[in-house]
């Protein structure tokens, strides 16, 4: 398994008994009203620097990490997302490794989005972590 994915998997455990357990490994996801609120976790895109000259090559990555809350528009949707965020930065703050996958993995960003394009108007609040981790050019998996 690559390391990306072990990274999210250990995100999507941690997160799992959060909303009901409607935690999805995936970007896009069709929610129902009933599956919300819901949090989608995904991988985004890297930067890759070579840790030096060494065999086999050493790659030091610093992935893209989402976790994205969405919740059904009411009232009390900033309340909602703002509580959910809560949880997850609570789940994920023990263990910044996630139980060895990583050397780090911190938030560096917020964005709160909105939307009618579904069956529901949806609020979502997208935050992004950066997870530090590095590979053997041979042997990128756990």
């Amino acid at each position: 398994m690559h390391v990306r994915t072990a990274i999210r998997d250990q995100v999507y455990a941690l997160l799992l008994p959060l909303v009901s357990g409607h935690v999805y490994k995936a970007r896009l996801y069709p929610l129902d009203a009933a599956e919300l609120p819901a949090i989608l976790i995904w991988c985004g895109d890297e930067e890759i620097e070579d840790a030096g000259i060494m065999s086999p090559r050493q790659y030091d990555r610093r992935m893209q990490l989402f976790i994205e809350i969405r919740a059904s528009v009411s009232d009390d949707l900033d309340a909602t997302l703002n509580a959910i965020a809560l949880d997850v930065e609570k789940a994920l703050a023990p263990d910044p490794q996630l139980a060895g996958t990583a050397f780090d993995v911190a938030l560096v960003s917020l964005a709160f989005q909105q939307s009618g394009d579904g069956k529901a108007p949806i609020g979502a609040l997208r935050l992004e972590y950066a997870a530090i981790y590095r590979v053997t050019a041979d042997a990128p998996e756990i």
